[in-house]
């Protein structure tokens, strides 16, 4: 497998700089990097344990998803981009004789930010196709009309305090009684740039050349017969004599 190198600065040596979380987690540190220089690690990823963040236990599930935008005084400062939970406590968390909608889409922030949600909702008992219809439809329309409203951070940090799916449970509780809502993942969608390729001459098509017009054959059994009379001699037919004839 390929593997990334790093060009050396030359008169320098790795140092490790400390990566700072944004406001919403009271600028904690969250991690390091051994570099060169603090610009090497511009627009690089880094993934973190909500659990050590918050220092809840309920969220060692969890886990942040930052984005490295900024240095300065020796420091790397980060924005989060988005969250999710494990697949293993996804798990977890469906039992049986229990209805499950799983949901996706893309909504538009008031920072006009894109953004893909993933809401997983569990009632208490079995339901019906038609009721499970008006609990996407709802939950769908009420996130697209919070989103217009709020900043993607905002609506993050919401979601990390579970102020948001406790108002979603309730509302949505009206329609069926629901057990569980959780958002089980969150993320920034990253536009992708269209790859320009290179202009190609196009090549002017050869001229074939003019197929040459073929003679027609001569029958060739003709010409042999004609030939073939040409070389035979005449035959002389040899007289004999009177004298002869008479004896």
């Amino acid at each position: 497998m390929a593997t990334k190198v790093t060009a050396r600065i030359k008169g320098k040596k790795k140092r490790w700089f400390p990566i700072i979380a944004p406001k919403i987690f009271n600028r904690k540190a969250i991690g390091e990097m051994h570099l060169y220089i603090p610009e090497q690690a511009i627009g690089r990823y880094v993934s973190i344990n909500l659990m050590n963040l918050t220092g809840d236990i309920k969220k060692q599930n969890t886990v942040a998803k930052f984005i490295i935008n900024n240095t300065g005084e020796g420091k790397l400062y980060s924005d989060i981009t988005g969250y999710h939970i494990m697949p293993t406590a996804v798990k977890r968390m469906v039992r049986r004789k229990v209805a499950k909608v799983l949901m996706s889409f893309i909504i538009k922030t008031a920072d006009d930010k894109k953004i893909r949600i993933k809401p997983l909702i569990l009632t208490r008992g079995t339901a019906k196709q038609s009721v499970l219809k008006g609990i996407r439809k709802k939950t769908e329309e009420s996130l697209k009309a919070l989103a217009e409203k709020t900043k993607f951070e905002n609506i993050l940090q919401d979601i990390i305090a579970h102020k948001l799916q406790m108002n979603f449970k309730k509302q949505l509780s009206k329609i069926f009684p629901i057990r569980t809502f959780e958002i089980r993942m969150l993320g920034i969608v990253r536009e992708k740039i269209p790859e320009t390729k290179p202009k190609q001459e196009k090549k002017k098509p050869k001229k074939e050349p003019e197929a040459k017009k073929e003679k027609p054959k001569e029958k060739k059994t003709e010409v042999k017969k004609e030939l073939k009379e040409e070389k035979k001699p005449e035959e002389v037919k040899e007289e004999k004599p009177e004298e002869e004839k008479k004896e």
